[in-house]
């Protein structure tokens, strides 16, 4: 059986190389539009070469976030860059401040970001996400991603599992088609505060944050973020 990196290795097209990861993820409900893959747990910018950084692709990434915030829309809790040869993720909440401050002069294009742009975001986010190589550490990629994918979607079915009452529909916009992580999040956290229905178990989810994080500190140095 191919390996997930022979697989890319054959890859001919961005189309391919998405088309492989979500296989190799096993996604079920996607998209696949300016987001390359947008799932409601983690947005993936995608590339069908390794030539181009991390920094660059998660650039292009915020992009599209930074765009989505200042629509007032929500991104999901994590997010992602993959390509032939290596995948990353991040938290969102580590970029939510730095996008808020909306310093970043941004192109029209997101793939056409300004070299001022891909050094004020690499500035940023250089100790912020974890990467992998896929050719030597293709299963843990897949299960950090996947344990990711269950936390998230986990809660998403317990907020489906009942109707909030109409205040808290009203103050979280939960009606709204585009309806978020932010919104969601706060909602189930209120319905455990007030009692309201069935506890919700937040536990997974920050099992699987706090495992991302404990991921992403030894390679602070490793990558030469930081020198002893």
């Amino acid at each position: 059986m191919q390996t997930l990196h022979e697989k890319l290795k054959q890859a001919r097209s961005e189309e391919d190389v998405k088309d492989i990861y979500i296989k190799a993820l096993g996604l079920k409900s996607y998209s696949k539009d300016l987001i390359d893959i947008c799932t409601k747990e983690i947005w993936f910018e995608a590339k069908d070469t390794a030539k181009n950084s991390s920094y660059a692709m998660f650039t292009q990434l915020l992009h599209y976030a930074q765009d989505g915030l200042n629509k007032g829309e929500t991104v999901p809790p994590f997010l992602a860059v993959i390509d032939t040869e290596k995948a990353a993720i991040m938290k969102t909440a580590d970029v939510l401040p730095f996008l808020a401050k909306e310093t970043v002069k941004w192109d029209k294009s997101a793939s056409q970001y300004p070299k001022e742009a891909l050094a004020e975001v690499s500035a940023h986010i250089g100790t912020h996400f974890v990467s992998f190589r896929i050719a030597t550490h293709e299963d843990e990629f897949i299960s950090t991603v996947n344990a990711l994918l269950d936390a998230g979607r986990s809660l998403w079915q317990a907020y489906f599992a009942q109707t909030d009452v109409y205040s808290v529909r009203e103050d979280y916009k939960l009606n709204c088609p585009d309806v978020g992580w932010y919104q969601i999040r706060n909602a189930l956290k209120l319905r455990n505060t007030n009692g309201d229905g069935l506890s919700v178990d937040f536990s997974t989810f920050e099992s699987a944050y706090k495992t991302l994080t404990e991921k992403l500190q030894p390679q602070v140095f490793e990558l030469g973020f930081l020198r002893t």
